[in-house]
């Protein structure tokens, strides 16, 4: 006869499992076109379009943009040094990037350049209307200028996919477009993916 205290106890309860990895779909990426449709549709009225162009043409995870300062972006390159590396509400907390080897400085194209200060305009209009704004310097914030809602930017990007009838991916996987486009050599979606648009 088995004692009560016995039957309590979980047999598993110290078994340790390892999930497989998710295996990319080509669903849960942008190819050239659907970036192409994604940029007509981006007015920069919105706080969150230059997340897009940020994770697309610069390969950047979620937590380097969110990370990223003004004082990092210089006439010809941006640096990656930091991310987000804790979020609660109204604070976070800046860290190094994910590995040694994501500390990278990488070539600001002029399309990232006009995008970025288009953006730049943008957010300083919507700060100044806001009374309790704070300074922190974030290239990606929301309009007091905190770090933004992350669940936020993810339901944005995916209802501008929507929009323009593209399949809507999680904001991490913005960074692996250009995977598909020859490892960026050096992007605005590899030179228009060889002189396409405008």
């Amino acid at each position: 006869m088995c004692k009560p205290q016995e039957n309590r106890k979980n047999p598993c309860s110290k078994l340790s499992i390892k999930s497989k990895p998710k295996e990319r779909a080509e669903k849960d990426v942008w190819n050239f076109e659907g970036v192409n449709k994604i940029y007509e549709a981006l007015t920069f009225d919105n706080l969150y379009d230059i997340f897009i162009v940020l994770g697309v043409e610069l390969g950047l995870r979620p937590q380097e943009i969110y990370g990223l300062k003004w004082n990092r972006l210089f006439d010809d390159y941006v640096a990656i040094e930091e991310a987000i590396i804790k979020r609660e509400q109204g604070e976070f907390e800046l860290g190094t990037t994910k590995t040694n080897t994501s500390k990278r400085y990488l070539p600001l194209i002029p399309f990232v350049q006009n995008k970025l200060d288009l953006h730049r305009f943008k957010q300083r209009e919507r700060m100044a209307k806001c009374k309790d704004n704070v300074v922190n310097n974030l290239v990606v914030a929301d309009r007091k200028g905190n770090d933004p809602c992350q669940r936020y930017v993810g339901r944005y990007i995916k209802s501008k996919a929507k929009s323009v009838g593209i399949s809507p991916i999680p904001p991490k996987e913005a960074a692996n477009y250009v995977g598909l486009v020859n490892e960026r050599p050096w992007s605005a979606t590899h030179y228009f993916s060889t002189r396409g648009w405008p």
